[in-house]
């Protein structure tokens, strides 16, 4: 027996529609597996998104929670530029950026 025209398309729209559910699928297991870590770890969403999480950027790539006080953040600011600049130091120039978030 012979295939259609038809039986080909018919095919092809089924083979399609199991990609999509697929697909569909793929990305409602990934959102759940991303919230499932923000509930479970919220230190490491933070690390995503310190905003979200109420911390406030006191230097670029340093954060402390909303209720630290301005000579805490320029301490935490100092002893931040001191621990890189010992890195720097030992290592020679850093490959990547570091992320800094502090809360009390």
């Amino acid at each position: 027996m012979h295939s259609t025209p038809h039986d080909e398309e018919s095919g092809r729209l089924r083979l399609s529609r199991v990609v999509r559910w697929g697909v569909v699928a793929i990305l409602t297991l990934l959102a759940a597996a991303v919230a499932a870590i923000a509930v479970a770890f919220p230190s490491v969403a933070a690390t995503t998104c310190p905003g979200c999480f109420g911390m406030e950027e006191v230097e670029p790539g340093i954060y402390t929670g909303p209720d630290a006080t301005a000579e805490q953040s320029r301490t935490l600011v100092g002893q931040v530029a001191e621990a890189r600049a010992r890195v720097e130091e030992f290592y020679g120039d850093r490959q990547s950026a570091s992320l800094v978030s502090v809360l009390r």
